[in-house]
């Protein structure tokens, strides 16, 4: 995470800010998918906020005509991602946006650029591993003393087999997601990691479940008709 400073000239130098990591992930939800074929498809829905906007909107208790000039131009090159398919910007250097991204895992994949890292996609052997972002201390200071919140859930469905995670949540039979819980009192890197197997489809554990409540229902037949005699 790089320092983040305003410029007492205006708020933005140059919009190569852009790609120097000074988008941050407020409140979010996202979801990767990822296939048998390690091909994964990643979807954003969420809060984006400009850090040094943010910063200056803090400092100054609002933004100038000026600076909202150069948020329009932000929104502009926002715009011309294709991988943003909504972005609406909702004051204070912040922007509601839809974010979605596609590809195969067969390198060492960033998304949202090679500073925020808010998710990390790497092979691993013949599967894959998925890292969430990781924070420092000062990392965390930084972000509050200007005024960041951080509240997200991240979710992973897995089409190969799950040989490690420490996900607040997971599947019940082969159904649901993995799933983190993201705030600042988050301290464990969020951490999943796969085979090169498909994993098992939700239908074949139906049987299991149809045998269980068949049995169930009939322990309770039974025992409704012996306390009957």
């Amino acid at each position: 995470m790089k320092t983040i400073q305003v410029a007492s000239q205006g708020l933005i130098g140059a919009l190569v800010l852009l790609l120097s990591g000074c988008f941050w992930p407020e409140k979010f939800d996202a979801t990767i998918d990822i296939d048998k074929d390690r091909r994964f498809t990643f979807v954003y829905d969420g809060i984006l906020a400009f850090a040094p906007a943010v910063a200056e909107s803090q400092k100054s208790g609002g933004l100038s005509r000026k600076d909202d000039q150069q948020i329009a131009q932000i929104e502009g090159e926002l715009r011309k991602d294709s991988g943003f398919k909504s972005v609406i910007y909702v004051g204070d250097g912040r922007f509601k946006v839809r974010y979605e991204r596609q590809g195969i895992v067969d390198r060492t994949v960033h998304i949202f650029g090679d500073s925020m890292r808010l998710v990390t996609l790497s092979p691993s052997g013949e599967g894959v591993a998925i890292e969430g972002i990781r924070l420092s201390d000062r990392d965390r200071q930084q972000l509050q003393e200007i005024g960041m919140g951080f509240d997200g859930t991240l979710r992973v469905n897995s089409g190969l087999q799950v040989v490690q995670d420490n996900a607040n949540s997971g599947p019940t039979m082969g159904f649901g997601s993995h799933a983190w819980k993201l705030n600042w009192d988050t301290q464990e890197v969020p951490r999943l990691v796969t085979s090169g197997l498909a994993a098992a489809k939700p239908m074949s554990t139906l049987p299991l479940v149809i045998i269980g409540i068949v049995a169930v229902v009939g322990l309770i037949i039974w025992r409704s008709a012996s306390a009957k005699r």
